[in-house]
């Protein structure tokens, strides 16, 4: 029973934190390179779903081919937990430079 306190506290922390990736994504979004609005026609949002879902299957791609990760005890929890979260960092660029190739920019959301 000693043995799962630090295991638990060690659970909270971490899930009390909210990483970069996490952050990033909520404070930004995707934008056409070009300025136009993605909402303004019905093409341009078509093409723009579109878009994403072929850069979500690339970054899955890339998420797949990632080999599993081992860890034991609390401190191999941790560091599995930072490989994770830089491997999700990873996965997030190959989603950024694909849209990118799609011409669009990642950048704050308008207010």
């Amino acid at each position: 029973m000693l043995r799962m306190i630090p295991l638990a506290l060690t659970t909270f922390v971490l899930a009390g934190c909210q990483t970069a990736l996490q952050k990033e994504i909520q404070d930004n979004r995707f934008a056409r390179a070009d300025g136009r609005p993605i909402r303004s026609s019905p093409a341009l949002l078509t093409q723009a779903q579109l878009d994403l879902d072929y850069c979500k299957g690339e970054a899955n791609k890339a998420a797949l081919s990632a080999a599993p990760i081992y860890a034991r005890g609390v401190v191999g929890m941790i560091a599995a937990d930072q490989v994770n979260q830089r491997r999700q960092e990873a996965v997030f660029d190959v989603m950024k430079g694909c849209m990118a190739g799609k011409g669009y920019a990642w950048g704050p959301k308008a207010v």
